[in-house]
């Protein structure tokens, strides 16, 4: 049986900062559909934050079955993204 995982959004920080809730990322452009299969290291979704702009990649491979952000929305650190089954 396949499971379902969720996709967080995370990403280094700096070592002094402790409190990450703060750090937030704006949804630029999603770049998957439900239904779409993706290999470990698809692009996702464009994000920006306050370092920049970059792609967030898939942690797995798999069956995107839910996105749960949308275009132009902000978001915090941590916050999922989607859901994909793994094949």
């Amino acid at each position: 049986m396949n499971k379902i995982r969720e996709v967080h959004v995370v990403w280094e920080v700096s070592e002094e900062l402790n409190d990450k809730t703060k750090e937030w990322f704006d949804v630029i452009e999603i770049l998957i559909k439900v239904g779409d299969n993706v290999q470990k290291q698809h692009s996702l979704a464009t994000i920006e934050n306050e370092k920049g702009t970059g792609e967030f990649s898939s942690p797995l491979e798999g069956e995107i079955k839910e996105i749960l952000v949308k275009e132009g929305g902000r978001y915090h650190y941590n916050d999922v993204l989607c859901t994909i089954e793994e094949k």
